[in-house]
């Protein structure tokens, strides 16, 4: 007969509650996870605290039960991770789609570049175009700028190093300017940009932070650049709004 030592036993415990979690179908219980796992419920509510604490489990806060958390997510599988973070996002870029008739941008930090993972783009003839997969400079439009502003310290150095190519005649490629700027968009908590990176578009752009207060991904807004003259105000109203609503959830 093995006996088990504690650590061992609590790692079983453990993983048998996040195969639990990580198999479901839908959010479960307390009371399922107990049943499921034959695991008492006080355990398995110590052991579910810690497991929030490290983001590995999310708890709904209407129904109180659980799901894998978007940090697992990312130990795992990027893509899954990525796909977690569009569905919890797509509702509210939908919303603002609709509230401001332009394109809604989703944007991860991929190395020394940006990476669209999605977009939302108005039935109409001028906009701006952007597709799942879209490179992003870091270094010009407020897209990339808040990816930048928020990375790691090397990150910004790295990008600041390279030789900065000029996209339009409006892009910055001093890299002290830049440095300054990216200063002021960590201030603010928000970059906008009008023919920076493309001629003819305007991207305003928020960072979203999971509830931790840990810096995720960028949402935007971009359109013509003269469709946000004296609009910024209200657009950045709208954006930080929807941030409010997403960053509870990851």
């Amino acid at each position: 007969m093995n006996i088990l030592s504690p650590r061992e036993d609590t790692v079983q415990r453990i993983a048998r509650i996040m195969e639990a979690i990580c198999t479901a179908d839908d959010l479960l219980s307390l009371r399922e996870i107990e049943e499921q796992t034959g695991i008492p419920r006080a355990t398995v509510h110590r052991f579910l605290h810690s497991l929030k604490r490290a983001d590995w489990v999310y708890q709904d806060p209407a129904t109180e039960k659980f799901r894998t958390g978007i940090r697992f997510f990312l130990l795992f599988d990027r893509h899954a991770y990525y796909d977690e973070l569009v569905q919890i996002c797509y509702p509210h870029m939908k919303k603002l789609l609709a509230q401001t008739g332009r394109t809604i941008l989703l944007s991860v930090l991929d190395g020394t570049v940006g990476r669209c993972i999605l977009s939302a783009e108005p039935a109409t003839a001028l906009k701006f175009v952007a597709h799942k997969g879209m490179n992003i400079p870091l270094y010009a439009g407020a897209t990339g700028k808040i990816l930048l502003a928020y990375a790691k310290p090397e990150i910004q150095e790295r990008v600041l190093a390279q030789k900065l190519v000029p996209f339009t005649e409006k892009t910055k490629t001093d890299p002290h300017i830049l440095q300054r700027e990216i200063e002021q968009i960590q201030k603010q908590a928000y970059a906008f940009s009008q023919e920076e990176w493309m001629t003819n578009a305007g991207d305003l752009s928020v960072p979203i932070f999971d509830h931790r207060g840990q810096f995720v991904c960028q949402l935007g807004i971009a359109g013509l650049s003269s469709s946000f003259e004296g609009e910024v105000e209200n657009l950045l109203i709208l954006l930080k709004e929807a941030v409010s609503a997403i960053s509870p959830k990851l």
